[in-house]
């Protein structure tokens, strides 16, 4: 490709980018996509990838195998498994407003300002090289392609110094124009990650060309290249390089600038962690492709090995993959060097130059303006002298080629800070003086083992001779430890040392009061606001307010300067003057935003000037008070919380007249606006404000004139006391005293109440007499009236409570006579069931099952009826017991899963062994009419059956899919009767209200959420129980009922026949009567029946007086089950007192078949019992 036509390429590149910038920090704050922001902070990280990772480790893994992996290899291990480290490094940064790093080790450690200029001069120390080697990639790009021998730029300009001042450029434009806010350097952060693109997909590109190169040389992936050891995977320099990336991705100042300081919320690293690894992870992958094809097709060209990812498509003659590779090495070294100058124009200007601007200025108010400007001068010109210092060593290393090499010298300095870093955040007792002794000692270690070897030729004696001529004192043999390569030794020995130095001085030196504070700071996560943890101290802190407003007016910015001290005031309560002291909490608030912009230290010294500085230096400084008037106002706070105690008003005006100290009664009496009172405001203006709304007398002379003569009277000085009714009838006492040395205190009592009291004495003086009368007059008539409505009342309840017992009386009645036809109706169609099993016509089938359908509905609806009248007569008693859940949901969930399949519902649910406490019918009864209601209003979708653990209960939920319940709908469906408007499912309108009638009894609550058109939840919380022992029985088997001789009593002759019919079709032998003297003549046979079943309510008897005969006939014990439509407790109980078992009316074929079995089961073991 010709010069002009990459140039031009090269251009247009940059003139993108510039567009990207300027119009994402003009209109960036419009992007409100969720995505956006954790998108560009995760792709910004990826600045770590700069020309080490796109020429570098290509050129190393062409020369030492696998030592290019750890590079991509350490950060991937610390993003996956050191995820906590990083997340509370992060979130300590922001919630701290940490500008660098070194503010961060600076801040952290006492706000040490020497320790961060310390920081500061190891990071640019550790820094120049690695940007140097960026510069040099620049430079070995340039020559790979083969431009510089033309004339575009001549011959004698270095490509490196024209790359590093369009650098500087660029960095100067977005990245020292705002100094403050969020996001002050948003454009450069999506540059960033838009160049982290770029050269990921150039990197892909040339990969997938490589590949085509080694395919079409039939050479396979991995083959033909033995500095592929696995061998080098086990080495110490492997695990050292491994350490030194992983220590790179925190302690490098690029690094800790887009992770930390650009972090603004949680949602930032939303992709970060899975993101920046498979980043990181496929540069790791394209890297071997890439090598291999160079070494096949370039090493014996004598091309160098840091240019085989350039000079591959140079070679083959594709000049668009060759445009596309340039433009992702120019992305990887510019974004790396832009940052890399940014992060470290922030610690130069913020640690080394304004701590010493802000100790030799004068600190006037005319310099304190112009500390903006200053600030962005510093930060620009240490820029251009940072790329001008870096270029220099380019310029120096200008010999070596070996990238690779240089980067880990510079990952090594870097790495000096781990120790810092890591007790920073959990080591509560480091302290200052070990950070800085441990970096030194680091330090020296790292130049003596690692920088002066590669200064050095290999001849010279300190190389060979050691130093002092001490041989285990050699550079690269220290302590007889050469044995391990250059670079583990030099890591070893100058991170030991600085650890070792650091927690020995540590242990050594005591904490200060501000140390303790800054451990907790960046120790204790519990919360995550820094402005949140500010505590609201009013006390003066020795600071007046116009030095704070001209040291942060000319950062912040007038507009964001007017809203602070807005926020100020309305949190005090009142103006804040220029020459008031400020509050602590002003000061230390202030101290935090300006941290965010110099830096914690810096703003820590600033703070700390102005208090030694305060007052005399300040030229603008006018006093508004003095004397005993100026001793009020210094002493305002503690005489605020004073006069706020007492109930008075109080007010005090200076020797000028001028408002010095005020009481909260006194602007609520006189209800003032917030605004209206301050300090130093005179008190004309407030007799003018009370005048015009007629506070100070009903006077007709004009507002000015009665405001003068309450000014005249004050300047007499005399005492004076006066009583004055406002317009809003309150009576104030109002009382002034002069002071000595002028002015007034005056208090204000409000004596409304004392006023009103003596007014109203003798007012009701007269009317007591009166007023007793009336009063007995209308007690005696009260009492009267009394004794009429208890008469009535006792009337009213005895009416109710008889028409209550007729009500149950006749539900009972009407219950028992509804359920004996219905009974007898089931019978004959359970028996016509068991006689058409066979019969083939279809019809005649689907009519018996309507027809018992229908039955079964009216069986419901009397049984809820039933129930509805057993719970309202607070006869029903619940039998609270401990039992396990597990059989009450599996019982209900086979119920439910057969309605559910017929109605091609998906029904679910969860089993629990739990142990509840309450009435287990009950419970499956309110069970029961939830599972109800949600299949049968559930047309499609699912319902699920499941529980909940609370404290101390259990919740125990069905869900379904159907269509909702509205709001106003949802209180009505408990009632009686009532069904969702609009319903065309089958129901009566019962199942809700028999639920909550039996939870109320149980004391369980109900509730219910439901959205319409999603479905509904009820619930019902139920106690836990304890776990019982379960003695498990063993069961007789079922005995066959063929043959049986069963004897059947009921006065309704439809019964009898219908039971009948369904006994002989079980193969029992049946007779059947209405009476005790009918059974008698009609049992032809010598023994006994074997099982009696008899209704409870005949004629002239019950069934119990006839079993008792038939027991006296046959004089030996029968078995027997009682059926009754009568389902009260007092039946039940007379069944089982006599022995007998109870069956409820109307019956069910399956639920009789089960009983007559255990009516037979209880005779034998009787007969066995008596032969025993």
């Amino acid at each position: 490709m010709d010069s002009e036509r990459l140039l031009l390429i090269v251009t247009c590149y940059g003139i993108l980018l510039f567009a990207i910038a300027w119009l994402t920090e003009r209109y960036g704050h419009k992007i409100n996509k969720p995505w956006w922001r954790p998108l560009v902070y995760t792709l910004s990280i990826g600045v770590y990838c700069s020309s080490w990772t796109f020429l570098g480790a290509v050129g190393q893994a062409a020369n030492s195998g696998w030592h290019f992996l750890p590079i991509y290899l350490g950060p991937i291990l610390l993003i996956v498994f050191g995820w906590r480290f990083l997340h509370r490094l992060i979130t300590v940064s922001g919630r701290n407003k940490i500008t660098s790093i070194a503010d961060f080790i600076g801040s952290r450690y006492g706000k040490y300002q020497p320790l961060a200029a310390a920081v500061t001069l190891i990071l640019v120390i550790g820094t120049l090289p690695y940007i140097a080697l960026q510069l040099r990639a620049v430079d070995i790009a340039w020559n790979s392609t083969d431009w510089r021998t033309d004339t575009v730029l001549g011959n004698d300009v270095s490509s490196s110094l024209v790359t590093a001042m369009i650098m500087a450029w660029f960095a100067i434009v977005f990245g020292t124009r705002v100094i403050d806010g969020p996001n002050k350097l948003r454009g450069l952060m999506t540059v960033i990650a838009t160049e982290s693109i770029v050269k990921l997909a150039a990197f892909i590109l040339l990969a997938i060309f490589a590949w085509g190169l080694l395919r079409e040389a039939n050479m396979p992936l991995l083959v033909g290249l033995p500095q592929f050891n696995f061998q080098q995977i086990l080495s110490p320099r492997f695990f050292t390089e491994m350490l030194l990336a992983a220590t790179a991705i925190v302690c490098l100042p690029r690094q800790f600038h887009v992770m930390a300081v650009e972090f603004q919320q949680e949602s930032d690293l939303r992709y970060t962690r899975w993101l920046l690894p498979l980043y990181l992870g496929l540069f790791a992958l394209l890297v071997i492709p890439l090598a291999q094809a160079g070494t096949v097709f370039l090493s014996g060209i004598g091309v160098p090995t840091d240019s085989y990812v350039l000079m591959l498509p140079s070679w083959n003659g594709q000049p668009a993959t060759l445009a596309f590779a340039f433009i992702g090495a120019l992305s990887a070294a510019t974004g790396m060097v832009v940052v890399a100058t940014i992060a470290l124009s922030i610690m130069i200007s913020n640690e080394l130059i304004v701590p010493l601007w802000l100790r030799f200025s004068s600190y006037q108010k005319e310099h304190s303006s112009d500390l903006a400007d200053s600030l962005r001068l510093i930060r620009r010109i240490s820029i251009v002298t940072i790329l001008i210092m870096a270029w220099w060593l380019e310029r120096v290393m200008l010999n070596n080629e070996n990238l690779a090499g240089i980067g880990l010298i510079s990952f090594a300095a870097c790495a000096q800070l781990v120790p810092a870093i890591l007790a920073a955040l959990y080591w509560p007792k480091a302290h200052r003086k070990g950070v800085m002794a441990g970096l030194i000692a680091g330090m020296i270690m790292w130049f003596y083992c690692l920088l002066l070897p590669l200064l050095l030729p290999a001849d010279s004696a300190l190389m060979n001779q050691g130093l002092f001529k001490l041989a285990w004192l050699k550079p690269h043999d220290l302590f007889y430890s050469g044995h391990w390569d250059m670079l583990s030794h030099g890591v070893f020995w100058s991170l030991s040392i600085n650890v070792l130095i650091f927690f020995v001085i540590s242990k050594l030196s005591a904490l200060t009061n501000l140390d303790v504070r800054q451990a907790n700071a960046f120790m204790q996560l519990n919360g995550t606001s820094y402005e949140g943890e500010i505590p609201l101290d009013p006390s003066p802190s020795g600071i007046e307010v116009h030095q704070l407003q001209a040291l942060a007016q000319p950062l912040f910015g007038d507009v964001r300067s007017l809203k602070i001290w807005h926020e100020f005031e309305q949190t005090l309560g009142h103006r804040l003057l220029p020459n008031d002291q400020a509050p602590r909490f002003v000061v230390t608030a202030i101290e935090s935003d300006l941290a965010a912009i110099i830096g914690s230290v810096s703003a820590r010294k600033a703070i700390q000037l102005l208090i030694g500085k305060q007052p005399l230096l300040l030229k603008d400084f006018v006093s508004l008070v003095s004397g005993s008037s100026r001793q009020i106002q210094f002493s305002q706070t503690l005489l605020q919380t004073t006069l706020d105690t007492i109930p008075q008003g109080v007010s005090v005006v200076d020797k000028d007249l001028k408002l010095a100290v005020w009481n909260q009664q006194y602007q609520t009496m006189f209800d003032y606006p917030k605004r209206l009172l301050y300090i130093g405001c005179d008190i004309s203006k407030v007799y003018y404000y009370n005048a015009v709304r007629g506070y100070l007398g009903n006077d007709n002379d004009p507002v000015d004139a009665i405001v003068t003569k309450r000014m005249q009277q004050l300047a007499t000085g005399n005492a004076y006391r006066l009583e004055r009714r406002l317009p809003n009838n309150k009576v104030i006492e109002i009382c002034g005293t002069p002071l000595t040395n002028g002015g007034y205190v005056t208090t204000y009592t409000d004596i409304t109440d004392y006023d009103d009291m003596l007014s109203q004495l003798e007012i009701n003086k007269q009317q007591l007499e009166q007023r007793v009368q009336d009063r007995t007059a209308e007690l005696q008539h009260v009492n009267d009236s009394l004794l009429r409505e208890n008469e009535l009342r006792a009337r009213v309840e005895s009416e109710l409570k008889s028409v209550n017992a007729s009500k149950n009386h006749f539900m009972a009645a009407a219950s028992h006579d509804l359920l004996q036809p219905i009974n007898a109706a089931r019978l004959f169609t359970s028996s016509l069931l068991q006689m058409t099993k066979t019969d083939e016509n279809l019809t005649l089938k689907q009519t018996i099952d309507q027809l018992d359908d229908a039955l079964l509905q009216s069986e419901h609806l009397i049984n809820s009826l039933r129930d509805i009248s057993r719970l309202r007569s607070g006869k029903e008693r619940p039998k609270r017991e401990h039992f396990s859940l597990h059989k009450l949901l599996k019982s209900l969930a086979a119920e439910a899963g057969i309605i559910a399949e017929d109605k091609n519902l998906d029904f679910h649910w969860v089993d629990s062994h739990l142990w509840l406490f309450t009435d287990r019918h009950l419970l499956r009864r309110i069970l029961q009419n939830f599972l109800s209601n949600a299949l049968r209003y559930t047309q499609k979708g699912k319902v699920l059956l499941g529980c909940r653990r609370a404290s101390g209960a259990l919740i125990i939920e069905v869900w379904d899919t159907g269509p909702g319940i509205s709001a106003e709908n949802q209180l009505r469906i408990f009632e009686e009767f009532e069904r969702l408007p609009g319903s065309t499912m089958q129901g009566l309108g019962l199942g809700l209200s028999i639920a909550q009638n039996i939870s109320q009894l149980l004391g369980h609550e109900i509730t219910l959420d439901s959205n319409l058109g999603r479905g509904s939840v009820f619930r019902i919380t139920v106690p836990l129980g304890q776990q019982q022992t379960i003695t498990v029985q063993k069961r007789l088997s079922d005995p066959n009922l063929a043959n049986i001789k069963v004897l059947c009593v009921d006065n309704e002759a439809r019964i009898l026949a219908g039971m009948q019919s369904l006994l002989e079709q079980w193969g029992c032998q049946v007779t059947t009567a209405s009476n005790l003297r009918q059974a008698l003549d009609l049992w032809r046979d010598e023994q006994p029946p074997q099982l009696v079943l008899a209704d409870f309510h005949l004629d002239n008897e019950t069934g119990l007086d006839v079993l008792e005969a038939l027991q006296y006939h046959w004089q030996q014990p029968l078995g027997a089950i009682i059926i009754s439509a009568d389902n009260s407790d007092e039946v039940r109980d007379q069944v089982s007192a006599a022995g007998h078992l109870y069956l409820p009316k109307p019956i069910v074929a399956n639920a009789l078949r089960t009983t007559m079995n255990r009516a037979l089961r209880k005779v034998k073991r009787m007969v066995l019992k008596d032969n025993l």
